[in-house]
């Protein structure tokens, strides 16, 4: 990013250089007897290629052919040691660093990996160590080896030395994203407020778009003490900018564990190693009613089947080799998911998982000795002096040298910002702001260190939290007002809410919709109409999955990332949960407490009303309707459309007020401008 080297011409294929007559040289210098480490530059820029796209046996193989051009070079062992990290194999990874270390110190490479693999092992002093010697080993981008010194120091306690550090970059250079983000978490841990704002401004503009989640050399987050004694920062290396996104690399589990609710994967089974384009077959439960297949790989849609049998093609090249999660899931006809399927697969594609580039040939002009590339360049030599090499291969060692270097080096990660953002404004005592940053970094990343424990802890602040005391469902609301809680599940829906909020208008009525997130998600517009038309929003979980086959992290994200997307389109804060299909345990209702959420079953459903028309369905609802009483109704395809008019007709004449349940318990959920935030007025919902 900051390097003075220029840019490198590079020729990919063995085609280009034929086109540039640059094969000719290379024979010539050949038959003459020069010892030239032939193609090995070629080979080792196409390895890191399929490094940084996480092609690790593309990457293995091309490295191999290299080692074998020129045996004698440190470059092939410092690729396999890359791949090695990549894989997590660490210890292997760390002796392959070391190696080169202890044979060549001038490589810089081998110190900013070994400062990788001791990031990775905690051993933060150490890090500091092994980047302060790639500083001195003249690498490629000092000022991006500086914020890794910073990083590991800050990580290791070194609060000052931290601050030394980015205070050199500095003066030197402009200041890097990671630099940037470590400076606004020291600052924040030192309660300047005002400082961590500039930090992280400045982060901003030196990166405006937070970079997305790349496979990685390393991911290891930043911890410091606070007040609180939370964790601040997570930090994580990516390769260079350019390179094709992928997901974070996460450590494949030690067990295979099937995740199946009424569908099957009949094939590959769990844990096969596939590659090229393979057929994912499905066996759905008998009597499961299905209107669509939708195959996901990590959470990434490819393929959707309408037909049985269920067959759904999916191109393995593109995805990385390693472990994936395949995950199928099944949809009925009113589009709410009913049943899913999960598995680990491993894609083994090796070279063929991606055009391997063929290695380009050196140049026409005179060779070079390793030595006086060395002197000329402020590089190390990499391969002792043994061989020497033409201009052009001299040129493509470099880049390939130079990328390796930018993928060894540590990268801030894509939620630092909204994180750190959430820690100013919560220590501003800007609470709803501060949730909304928590949420969104929880519900994209639940594990992200710390967000779990902050994000519970503003809630508490703003009062959502709930202690034991007290119900823990509604099934029925307190009487004496001649109130009844009119509440609809799923949806919103583009065919069917406008047509409820209509009937709903025609009557005063004011109701509870409990929106599901990917719902809400589609329609945020939807979401709006609700809650300008004066109803209230609440939570009927993510994905419509049955919460008690989740586990509670899986629970929780589905609570959160329906508040934050329901917080995203309207400014309100929901704190009413209904579980889908009533299912619900002790698991999901511990889940359901520490997110802050109340828990609202019902006294009458519609589900009750099947194969009645509206008039049998509207007083079937009204016989199990009093004062107080809480109405399941559905923002979809049932007897609630029809019924609804004669239902709201019916509680009219009978002197009911219809209304929202904060409405009826007096209760109001914190929101834009409530007491929460400076009491300006109620949210209005």
């Amino acid at each position: 990013m900051f390097s003075s080297r220029p840019r490198l011409r590079r020729f990919g294929s063995l085609s280009a250089c034929l086109r540039q007559g640059l094969l000719l040289p290379l024979a010539a210098l050949l038959a003459c007897g020069v010892p030239v480490a032939a193609d090995v530059g070629g080979y080792l820029l196409a390895a890191v290629e399929a490094l940084e796209q996480g092609h690790y046996q593309q990457a293995e193989a091309l490295t191999r052919d290299a080692e074998r051009n020129d045996p004698g070079s440190a470059m092939p062992r410092l690729v396999q040691a890359s791949v090695q990290l990549a894989r997590f194999d660490v210890a292997s990874a760390l002796a392959g660093f070391r190696q080169v270390m202890a044979a060549d110190p001038s490589v810089a490479c081998g110190w900013l990996g070994g400062g990788a693999c001791t990031v990775q092992q905690g051993d933060f002093a150490g890090a500091s160590k092994l980047y302060r010697a790639a500083l001195a080993a003249n690498c490629d981008s000092p000022a991006d080896v500086r914020a890794c010194l910073a990083y590991a120091l800050c990580q290791a306690g070194d609060l000052a030395g931290a601050r030394r550090e980015i205070e050199a970059l500095r003066e030197r250079w402009a200041l890097t994203p990671l630099a940037a983000e470590v400076e606004a978490t020291i600052a924040i841990a030192q309660r300047d407020l005002s400082g961590a704002v500039e930090a992280l401004a400045e982060a901003a503009l030196a990166q405006p778009d937070p970079p997305q989640p790349v496979m990685s050399a390393v991911t290891m987050p930043l911890s410091l003490p606070s007040p609180a004694e939370r964790v601040l920062l997570a930090l994580a290396s990516r390769p260079p900018d350019g390179t094709r996104a992928t997901p974070t690399a996460v450590r494949p589990p030690a067990a295979q564990q099937l995740d199946e609710q009424g569908l099957h994967i009949v094939s590959p089974t769990a844990g096969a190693a596939v590659s090229g384009s393979i057929q994912v077959t499905v066996q759905p439960e008998e009597q499961l009613a299905l209107g669509y297949l939708a195959l996901l790989v990590d959470g990434k849609f490819r393929a959707m089947s309408n037909a049985a049998p269920y067959r759904l093609t999916l191109d393995t090249h593109t995805c990385t080799d390693g472990p994936h999660e395949l995950r199928v899931d099944g949809y009925s006809t009113a589009g709410v998911r009913v049943a899913w399927a999960t598995r680990m697969i491993v894609v083994a594609n090796g070279s063929a998982s991606g055009p391997a580039s063929l290695p380009p040939a050196a140049s026409s002009d005179a060779g070079s000795t390793a030595e006086e590339v060395a002197a000329a360049s402020g590089r190390g030599p990499t391969n002792g002096g043994r061989h020497t090499y033409a201009p052009g291969q001299v040129q493509v060692l470099a880049e390939a040298q130079g990328r390796l270097e930018a993928w060894l080096t540590l990268r801030p990660h894509p939620l630092n910002r909204a994180y750190l953002a959430g820690r100013i404004r919560e220590a501003q005592g800007q609470l709803l702001d501060a949730a909304a940053a928590y949420e969104y970094v929880f519900a994209v990343q639940p594990v992200y260190p710390g967000v779990h424990a902050d994000l519970l802890a503003v809630y508490q602040r703003l009062g959502l939290a709930r202690s034991n005391g007290g119900p823990t469902e509604l099934r029925h609301l307190p009487g004496g007002s001649r109130s009844v809680a009119l509440t609809f599940d799923d949806g919103p829906s583009p065919s069917l809410t406008p047509q409820l909020l209509d009937q709903l208008d025609q009557y005063g009525a004011k109701a509870t919709f409990f929106v599901i997130g990917k719902q809400a998600e589609l329609y945020p517009e939807l979401v709006r109409a609700i809650h300008q038309r004066g109803h209230e929003l609440a939570c009927h979980s993510y994905s419509h999955a049955d919460m008690t086959e989740l586990n509670a992290l899986e629970i929780e994200r589905e609570l959160v990332k329906t508040r934050a997307l329901v917080r995203e389109a309207t400014g309100a804060v929901v704190r009413y949960f209904r579980p889908p299909g009533g299912n619900y345990d002790a698991k999901v209702r511990r889940a359901v407490m520490e997110m802050g959420y109340q828990t609202v079953l019902w006294s009458a459903n519609v589900a009750d009303c099947q194969g009645m028309d509206a008039e049998a369905a509207a007083q079937r609802l009204l016989r199990d309707t009093d004062d107080g009483g809480i109405v399941l109704l559905h923002n979809g395809y049932d007897e609630t459309v029809l019924a609804l008019p004669k239902l709201l007709a019916a509680l009219s004449q009978r002197g009911f007020r219809m209304r929202t349940i904060s409405q009826i318990l007096g209760s109001q959920p914190p929101g834009r401008g409530t007491a929460s935030e400076g009491g300006e007025g109620a949210a209005g919902q």
